[in-house]
């Protein structure tokens, strides 16, 4: 039922997509200088027929099995881990993009940040050739690099020419709509437990360039079963149940948390961040809710929400 006709009927005006992907209104769109347009006359070209044929030949494959990866910026909240940067890393043949958190900028995170995007990478099937990033990279980098794959650096201050910087955008759209629908009680410092779902929303939404019919997800990875890992909204608050042999006689029978994601791992499982334990646990049964805010001058009403058997707050 995803088509593009229904998307554009059914189309949430979201206010933390807005958050997320609002851009500054580009200049000199609509020109305000009057223009003089010189009518043509085509009237001797009426029956002329020309057998010209113009072609133009666009090879996808000439980056195939390369790799592209950058760094963000440190983020504002330093997470429970210490992460404070994210890896990017793109390939371009499935146009996936692939997201690791990092403490520092040190040698050492960066190399272990690449070999952990290198591996999931060659996990897949990927025989990596070529890695192209920024000419600011220090020569431990470069060496770890060469004995992977063949080493190419952007020109000095042309960071455009690096794709991921562009994928950093893209990521960063996402992550930021991503936060500003999360619960407002929610730990910031729990940012870095939000990308691994975050990273494969992502690649669902992008196409293949090689295969534009499949998702990039889907060209690197295989379809995605939505009925074995379904996805709740990240950041949310949850109450998960409390088996029998935990609690106490009379104790309440589930407990607070929040949804950081999806556990790849088991059958319709899900990662739930425990508030009282200040831990994470794997949770079969969840209770999702979900508040959404809409101005009227009507009476709050409390609806049930279906979707994800939570409770949606809402004012009509």
């Amino acid at each position: 039922m995803v088509t593009v006709e229904n998307v554009n009927k059914h189309f949430p005006e979201s206010e933390e997509t807005i958050k997320g992907h609002m851009n500054h209104q580009r200049q000199g769109v609509r020109s305000t200088k009057n223009k003089e347009f010189v009518e043509i006359d085509t009237s001797k070209e009426v029956g002329k027929k020309k057998r010209d044929v113009y072609t133009k030949i666009v090879d996808l494959w000439d980056d195939k099995e390369t790799i592209y990866t950058d760094q963000t910026g440190a983020f504002p909240v330093t997470a429970q881990s210490g992460a404070r940067y994210v890896m990017v890393m793109v390939t371009i043949d499935a146009n996936t993009i692939l997201v690791t958190p990092m403490k520092n900028i040190s040698n050492q995170e960066l190399r272990n940040a690449y070999l952990d995007l290198l591996k999931r990478a060659k996990a897949t099937g990927l025989n990596v050739k070529k890695h192209v990033l920024d000419n600011e990279c220090s020569d431990e980098m470069k060496e770890l690099i060469k004995q992977e794959c063949k080493l190419e650096l952007v020109p000095p201050y042309c960071h455009r020419r690096n794709i991921a910087e562009a994928a950093i955008k893209n990521f960063k759209k996402h992550f930021i709509s991503i936060l500003a629908g999360v619960d407002p009680a929610f730990p910031l410092k729990l940012w870095d437990k939000l990308l691994p779902q975050a990273e494969l929303t992502l690649n669902l939404l992008r196409q293949s360039n090689s295969t534009p019919t499949v998702s990039a997800h889907a060209h690197l990875f295989g379809n995605f079963d939505f009925n074995r890992m379904p996805l709740a909204p990240l950041g949310c608050g949850v109450q998960i149940h409390e088996d029998t042999n935990k609690r106490r006689n009379l104790a309440p029978h589930s407990v607070d948390g929040y949804y950081i994601g999806t556990s790849p791992e088991h059958y319709r499982a899900h990662r739930i961040f425990v508030k009282g334990t200040n831990a994470e646990r794997v949770a079969e049964t969840v209770f999702f809710q979900t508040q959404v805010s809409h101005q009227s001058n009507s009476n709050p009403c409390r609806q049930s929400g279906t979707s994800c058997k939570g409770t949606v707050q809402c004012t009509k």
